[in-house]
């Protein structure tokens, strides 16, 4: 019994750093439930509106998302300019090696036909 309540209090710790990470009062929270989150249509509205304000994106957040959203775009356009380089890079290279093969190859051939009749 005494672990499964340890266990209880650690999660119960657990959610309420989540909640005051996102700038929520557990306490508030429990005594919103407690004083009317129950059947009757008066408890149905304040759960309502406290369900409208614990989901409502405070200004913060909104800022970091939108922050967060300009510096994942500047890396997709950083790496896909990058993407573009190699790509061109590779290109150069495939065709430069087509264009040097057959070269290469006679070059390759002649100097081990001298090697083979030189002895």
């Amino acid at each position: 019994m005494h672990i499964a309540v340890e266990q209880l209090k650690t999660r119960r710790m657990a959610y309420e750093e989540q909640f005051t990470g996102v700038g929520i009062r557990p306490v508030r929270i429990a005594g919103a439930l407690a004083d009317g989150c129950d059947g009757t249509s008066s408890g149905k509205r304040s759960c309502a509106r406290w369900r409208r304000a614990s989901d409502a994106p405070r200004p913060d957040q909104s800022r970091a998302a939108i922050e967060e959203y300009q510096v994942q775009l500047e890396r997709k356009q950083y790496l896909g300019a990058q993407h573009a380089d190699v790509n061109e890079a590779l290109t150069t290279l495939e065709q430069a090696i087509r264009r040097d093969r057959p070269r290469d190859r006679a070059r390759v051939s002649q100097e081990t036909f001298d090697r083979v009749d030189a002895g």
